[in-house]
């Protein structure tokens, strides 16, 4: 008996959509994020509260935390630095700065994130200046020598309070931060703030030619179909 031609071709490759498995993954986040969650990072304890973006293993606050301990020209010299982390939610890069911080800001529109970030550093010993901001609306007036910002990294609609932590549309929240940077950033300082593929690239080139722009970390997500960054921004010597 010849073999049945089922038995002889081999089983078609199923075809991954990365569209469905990105809002898969994004579902899984939000239901993840609407709890109460413990984690470690960088020695520290934190508590994550319900509707926060959660700190979790592989997520884009430890990205750019690790990245900046790494990368930062005056983390690297030892110097002592003042520190402002902008969309600090629980605190996580602020906390896991505060090491070469002479003086450390974490600011969050919610009110929610200041609590629980004051709530962290106080569960760590660490004590930062903690105040709600809309980026720089309540930003003291001086100058920092590092501004940090793991900002919403997708272009997408806001459905929930809680995607207000991830979505970005239009770039609104970026184009607003890069507005407002000349008036705090020291002239040898640093900005660090993470980005996606799945925001708008092209925003990019309109950041001022005042600043010089270099992507220092990407991590590719092939089955999505996307990637990450940090970039760093120093002005033009």
């Amino acid at each position: 008996m010849n073999p049945s031609p089922l038995q002889d071709s081999p089983l078609p490759r199923q075809q991954v959509d990365p569209h469905q498995c990105l809002q898969e993954e994004h579902q899984q986040m939000l239901a993840q994020h609407r709890t109460l969650g413990w984690y470690k990072a960088e020695e520290l304890r934190l508590v994550a509260l319900p509707e926060m973006f959660h700190p979790t293993p592989g997520s884009s606050s430890l990205f750019c935390l690790e990245t900046i301990l790494k990368a930062s020209r005056g983390i690297t010299a030892g110097q002592r630095l003042s520190i402002l982390d902008l969309g600090c939610g629980t605190g996580v890069v602020g906390l896991g700065l505060h090491a070469h911080a002479h003086r450390l800001h974490l600011s969050d529109i919610s009110r929610r994130a200041v609590w629980c970030a004051r709530l962290n550093g106080w569960l760590n010993g660490i004590f930062p200046i903690c105040y709600r901001s809309d980026i720089f609306s309540a930003v003291p007036k001086g100058l920092f020598d590092l501004i940090v910002f793991n900002m919403p990294l997708m272009q997408a609609p806001i459905r929930d309070r809680l995607e207000q932590t991830m979505n970005d549309p239009g770039g609104q929240i970026f184009s607003r931060f890069i507005q407002g940077l000349s008036q705090f950033l020291a002239p040898e300082g640093e900005v660090f703030f993470a980005y996606s593929s799945l925001g708008d690239m092209a925003l990019l080139d309109n950041i001022p030619q005042q600043y010089h722009l270099e992507q220092v970390a990407k991590e590719v997500f092939s089955e999505l179909a996307t990637e990450r960054y940090v970039f760093r921004l120093t002005y033009h010597q």
